[in-house]
């Protein structure tokens, strides 16, 4: 308002000079009244126009100032030979200033930009100043009034210069960017989230790029190739990490759209049941991190908003350790062929599909893929809304799934294998990965779960754990299980002083019955042993089988007293002749079968278990020498007889 009336009043005192310069003229001889009126006519027309201009011009500006300020953008005005600044209100809400006056000085401008921003903020005006850049713009923060700092794109452009080129005066903009700023964080986070998820994976992982580039090189691809993650980055050479010589992995195909010629490469390849959109191939390998492995491998592309390509990920997985439980399981045809074709069927479903969770950070599972419904049997509305506990198995104990939580909860990953119950009822054992996702207060704000089916693994385990150390035709202990129970034993002796007993018991004429009625029948013969000996026993004692027609029976826990420990070992080797003296049934057959029995006294006096071993080895010996169905004792070194 004041700018307007000391424009008017400048423009009042032109015109009374003008008059007065004109009353001076007329007194003149040059002037006459016509020439004085022409003169003046020109001189007040001039300043008639320049009136004019003036006015049009502030409307202009006016106007412009009013397309700035709707447009939500802030805008300045520097004038660089007084370093005075203009700024409008809109300029001053965004950091929170509206009602404040703010300094005019050029000084004020640089207090509120971020001290991170000024030196990157002062080289874009010095090369708009310079004539490098045709324009100004820089994008940094602002110091808000309470403190915080606001992202904002600035854009300026020099409007006068004097005639050495130096600027006088600059206008320019200024734009909220905090949510592009804030989007693009996340964006960012996100992208950070995935790096992390992928390098925590045990599962080995690496991506490439549109350009074949190696964008991520897991630790476990690290740990499976023996190739560093610093040697692949950046490069286009995935193939280094597995092969000797240049030839495209499993990813370059997928990238390639050839996924069609894997077949050139891979004797076993198709598509992926692991990786949507993927391809999936497996080999045996003789160099793979110093290993002759089996690998199986699984790509899937990576497609932008276009549907362009832009990675490729591809996951490895060794299982070679599976492929030689095959062979070893092969060789024993005999007794684990059902079992070894089972494994065969279900082998390949162990490392290719992908069982996929979400959950909310009470546990509730707010996402469940195919697979996941698939294996345990409940339809995904089901499993909507519901936690894991739906699954419980009751095969782990409460402090493992305490552990398991605590971990996530403070935002660290969890990985170990669970087990499961099914909606049939069934248990099923999964390999598993929870990933916790972090919100901007640095808390979990979802879990998600990756797991692999390993069911059939864990019954191969238990396999050839029961190869190793039981008897395949009576499912009793064998002799390797046998003599570690018994080290124990006599270790828990040593410590209660209580006396143990070991039993050796041999049938007589086993021979003969095999010779006449077949080798069957005395299986048979020798799984009904079997199963009486076991009813003679407490739960804390063992009943094995040493091969051919031999069992031992160890007794833990009798009395104190080596008298005492005697007669309870008599007790119970007649009670286990009488039981094995009972007829047979063999499949129609009726059978009498008597047992020679050799007991000694398991105790650290009597010596080391081979030691007390050989002694009842020795006394049931001496029983079948005397005429068999005889029983006999060790009692301090000397072999006694039991009589029936």
């Amino acid at each position: 308002m004041w700018g307007n009336a000391l424009k008017q009043l400048i423009l009042s005192l032109g015109a009374v000079l003008c008059l007065a310069f004109v009353a001076i003229l007329t007194q003149l001889p040059l002037f006459s009244g016509l020439n004085v009126a022409l003169l003046m006519s020109g001189i007040f027309a001039l300043w008639y126009r320049s009136l004019a201009q003036q006015k049009e011009a502030g409307k202009i500006e006016k106007r412009w100032q009013f397309a700035i300020e709707g447009s939500s953008q802030g805008l300045w005005d520097w004038d660089a030979q007084t370093n005075k600044t203009f700024i409008s209100r809109r300029w001053k809400e965004m950091l929170g200033y509206a009602d404040i006056v703010i300094d005019d000085s050029i000084d004020e401008w640089d207090r509120l930009i971020h001290p991170d921003d000024k030196a990157r903020v002062y080289d874009a005006i010095d090369k708009h100043f310079s004539g490098i850049t045709p324009s100004y713009e820089c994008e940094h923060r602002m110091r808000c009034k309470d403190g915080s700092y606001l992202w904002v794109l600035d854009r300026g452009k020099v409007m006068e210069r004097d005639q050495n080129g130096k600027p006088l005066r600059m206008l320019g903009t200024q734009t909220d960017i905090s949510k592009r700023k804030a989007a693009e964080l996340a964006v960012l986070e996100q992208k950070q989230q995935f790096q992390q998820f992928i390098e925590n994976q045990s599962v080995a992982t690496f991506m490439i790029d549109s350009q074949h580039r190696v964008l991520h090189w897991n630790r476990a691809c690290e740990v499976l190739t023996g190739v560093a993650a610093e040697g692949m980055v950046g490069k286009a050479e995935s193939w280094r990490g597995f092969y000797p010589a240049p030839r495209p992995c499993l990813a370059d195909l997928v990238l390639n759209a050839e996924s069609d010629q894997a077949g050139n490469y891979y004797p076993v390849q198709g598509q992926s049941t692991l990786l949507e959109t993927g391809w999936h191939a497996e080999a045996w390998f003789d160099d793979i991190g110093g290993k002759r492995r089996y690998v199986i491998f699984d790509a899937a592309p990576i497609f932008d908003t276009n549907g362009q390509i832009t990675y490729v990920i591809e996951t490895l997985q060794d299982v070679t350790e599976n492929k030689l439980i095959e062979q070893a399981l092969a060789e024993e045809k005999l007794v684990a062929h059902q079992a070894l074709m089972s494994l065969e069927q279900q082998k390949y479903a162990l490392d290719q599909h992908a069982i996929v969770a979400t959950t909310d950070v009470q546990g509730r599972i707010i996402y469940a893929n195919d697979k996941f419904c698939a294996i345990s049997g409940y339809s995904r509305e089901e499993l909507m809304g519901q936690d894991h506990a739906l699954l419980n198995s009751s095969h782990h104990p409460k402090g493992f799934f305490k552990e398991m939580y605590r971990t996530v909860a403070n935002g660290r990953v969890w990985h170990g294998e669970v087990c499961n119950r099914n909606k049939n009822g069934d248990l099923y054992w999964v390999d598993t990965t929870i990933v916790p996702f972090m919100g901007d207060d640095g808390k979990p704000q979802e879990y998600i779960a990756i797991r692999a089916d390993i069911t059939e693994r864990k019954r191969a385990e238990e396999e050839i754990r029961n190869l190793a150390f039981y008897d395949a035709l009576t499912g009793l202990p064998n002799r390797r299980l046998l003599l570690d129970r018994a080290r124990q034993a006599l270790a828990a002796s040593t410590r209660s002083k209580n006396y143990g007993a070991l039993m050796f018991i041999d049938l007589d004429r086993f021979k003969a019955l095999n010779d006449t009625m077949g080798h069957d029948v005395g299986d048979l013969l020798l799984q009904q042993v079997a199963n009486r000996l076991k009813s003679c026993l407490r739960e804390a004692d063992t009943v094995a089988r040493l091969g051919g027609d031999e069992f031992v029976v160890m007794l833990e826990s009798l009395s104190r007293s080596s008298s005492e420990a005697k007669d309870q070992a008599i007790y119970l080797s007649q009670k286990i002749f009488q039981t094995l003296t009972r007829p047979y049934d063999l499949a129609g057959y009726i059978h009498r079968s008597t047992p020679s029995i050799g007991t000694a006294l398991l105790h650290s006096s009597c010596g080391s278990i081979d030691e007390i071993l050989k002694q009842a080895d020795v006394a049931m010996y001496q029983s079948k020498a005397a005429g068999r169905s005889i029983q006999n004792i060790v009692d301090s070194g000397r072999i006694q007889r039991v009589l029936n």
